[in-house]
């Protein structure tokens, strides 16, 4: 674009899921930027979604189970009748088809992850990383959520003020439970954490290329507390899964540094999880639920972080988001929705280029400004002494110049 001076119409894919709901929340007050709403989803959930200002959005919604390649005629004519030129896909819908169907209509696509029924993630990458900078009919920005996504802005920013590090560890452990009592849960999609922890095999990023597990990120756990400690009072640190994630291959590759993704929960919810997996060999959608802090209140908090490591020192970037926190959303979404309106008024207000933009492609635009003035991020600075890691300079919350200044930055 820019679109600055219209009002692009937006289409909202998997409007009836979590990610969107919390989206949708916070749309209501920045709904001047926008012309046409139009919402599709297979199930009419979000129609009765409470903490939306529905009539203030002032969507129109369409229900289908939209299935691509086999629904493009369908598809093209749904984009040409609403005039859609930003579609935001926040659904576990097949990336590739997807990606292609939005180009070929000359509409900017932002997601929040890649997916496919067939092709791990690290063969996606594999796929699109490299031709990224091919030109296309419009631009647009793959991986915007929370992690991936608003991760790898704290990298390219730790990046530009400390150098390449030697090694780049993202990392995540999500305490919440129920107010009323344990149960195992999680935050988001059910299919999404099954994919990456159990279904998929894991891996990391050594800095060259793809290094594979022959185990899942069940079954491959690393101590958390070597990273978490020196930047948080919790108690207890579980071992995390280890978990081949977008931003670590995506960054990964960009900067050529090994970049490893490790992922906790409540660990109770992991030692359940573990001993089911070796009890049956696996484990099913059955085996977890998804808590929304909507119908159910939660407790805990989810802290996200990256950690930049150089021969002295470390410098750690983190988020922690209590559920108490939040209204109408839990925290694991209401982080992703940040990174989503980023994306998405990134492609209203800056000049960017017609290819796909990851994260870390766009660190001198309206996105970093986003991200610093709507998530309170810290940066620790640790150094060694007596054989540990401890703090030698904390910033409570990081603030950053950036262009912009006339562009929406605070929701």
């Amino acid at each position: 674009m820019p679109t600055t001076n219209r009002h692009p119409n937006l289409l909202i894919i998997g409007a009836s899921g979590s990610v969107a709901r919390a989206f949708l929340r916070r749309l209501g007050g920045q709904r001047c930027h926008f012309g046409r709403l139009v919402l599709l989803d297979k199930n009419r959930r979000v129609l009765d979604a409470p903490h939306i200002d529905h009539q203030r959005l002032d969507y129109r919604f369409v229900r289908r189970h939209l299935s691509l390649p086999e629904d493009e005629r369908w598809f093209a004519r749904l984009l040409d009748k609403h005039r859609i030129q930003i579609v935001l896909d926040v659904s576990t819908h097949p990336t590739l088809p997807m990606l292609s169907a939005v180009d070929a209509a000359g509409v900017s696509y932002v997601n929040t992850s890649l997916n496919d029924d067939d092709l791990e993630v690290g063969d996606l990458v594999r796929r699109i990383h490299p031709r990224r900078d091919k030109p296309r009919r419009a631009p647009h920005i793959l991986c915007s959520g929370m992690n991936p996504g608003v991760v790898n802005m704290l990298v390219r920013h730790g990046v530009e003020h400390f150098g390449k590090p030697r090694q780049i560890v993202h990392f995540e452990y999500d305490t919440s439970t129920p107010v009323e009592g344990w149960r195992p849960i999680i935050t988001w999609s059910k299919h999404e954490f099954l994919t990456e922890t159990t279904w998929n095999r894991t891996g990391l990023y050594n800095g060259k290329s793809l290094q594979r597990s022959p185990a899942n990120a069940i079954e491959h756990r690393e101590p958390l507390h070597n990273w978490l400690r020196p930047v948080s009072e919790m108690d207890h640190c579980p071992e995390a899964f280890l978990v081949l994630h977008e931003e670590n291959l995506t960054v990964g590759r960009t900067l050529g540094v090994p970049s490893r993704f490790l992922y906790a929960i409540h660990p109770r919810t992991m030692r359940h999880l573990i001993a089911r997996h070796r009890e049956k060999g696996t484990l099913h959608a059955r085996d977890i639920e998804q808590v929304d802090n909507v119908t159910e209140r939660l407790e805990g908090t989810d802290f996200i972080a990256v950690c930049l490591e150089y021969p002295r020192q470390r410098v750690y970037y983190v988020n922690q988001f209590p559920n108490s926190a939040v209204l109408g959303a839990n925290a694991t979404c209401a982080q992703v929705a940040v990174g989503v309106f980023a994306g998405v008024f990134t492609l209203l207000y800056d000049n960017l280029k017609p290819r796909i933009h990851f994260v870390e492609d766009i660190y001198d635009t309206l996105y970093k400004r986003f991200v610093f003035a709507n998530l309170r991020i810290e940066q620790f600075i640790c150094g060694r002494r007596k054989g540990r890691w401890v703090v030698r300079e904390h910033i409570p919350e990081l603030r950053v110049r950036a262009p912009h200044d006339k562009a929406p930055a605070v929701l």
